[in-house]
């Protein structure tokens, strides 16, 4: 009798740490099922990096003249959905004063406009053939007038006046491959900062812009 009851004892101490081992492992597991969802998940292994760069077509209006502006915005995906990136756009065409103020210029007719920030994203329903985005640069830019088409190293601008910008936007895409998408949208530029140029002020370069962007990376 003695025998038996050392055996059961020599069980049963050799099975309660699997039990208690899986009492924790339980526990642990209704935790996490608890847990409450988060943007940005850093526990080890949920966390995925990844990359894109999009060159990107704006248009709008510049004192009631159509306005070409030409860019690149792109940056770091976490989790798929949100972008820590930076966006820079420059107005292309037409890039002549006297196109947008009727007036003929002597000297620095040219116009450089151009801007740029951090930009934050996010993407939602990432893996579907159609998904869309909502984002938003901030930054700051510069207005600057030239003497010729392609301004030199050393060439002086007749004026340099710099503003502050913000320009949320909301856009559309389509998923072509595992590393291409493209996309259209709406962006809306409030600058701060020209109410004191000549020529063009805050509001001329404030407003609604029609967007086409093709993204490259891993989506």
């Amino acid at each position: 009798m003695k025998v038996k009851y050392i055996l059961t004892l020599i069980v049963a101490l050799a099975v309660w740490p699997g039990i208690l081992s899986a009492d924790d492992t339980t526990t642990a597991a209704e935790s996490d099922s608890n847990a409450p969802q988060t943007l940005l998940s850093m526990t080890a292994g949920k966390t995925r990096f990844s990359g894109y760069g999009a060159p990107v077509y704006k248009l709008g209006h510049l004192k009631g003249e159509y306005a070409h502006y030409a860019g690149l915005k792109g940056g770091l995906i976490v989790n798929d959905s949100f972008v820590i990136g930076i966006a820079g756009y420059g107005l292309v065409h037409p890039d002549r004063r006297e196109s947008y103020t009727g007036k003929e210029y002597t000297e620095y007719p040219y116009i450089g406009f151009g801007y740029g920030g951090a930009l934050l994203e996010y993407t939602f329903y990432p893996k579907n053939l159609f998904n869309f985005t909502i984002g938003t640069t901030v930054g700051g830019g510069s207005l600057e007038y030239y003497e010729q088409k392609e301004k030199d190293e050393d060439e002086q601008s007749g004026t340099h006046n710099s503003f502050f910008v913000v320009e949320p936007e909301i856009s559309a895409h389509i998923n072509l491959t595992r590393f291409c998408k493209i996309g259209v949208g709406v962006s809306y530029r409030y600058v701060n900062g020209l109410n004191g140029d000549p020529d063009f002020n805050d509001s001329d370069f404030s407003g609604v812009h029609g967007n086409i962007i093709a993204s490259f990376g891993w989506f």
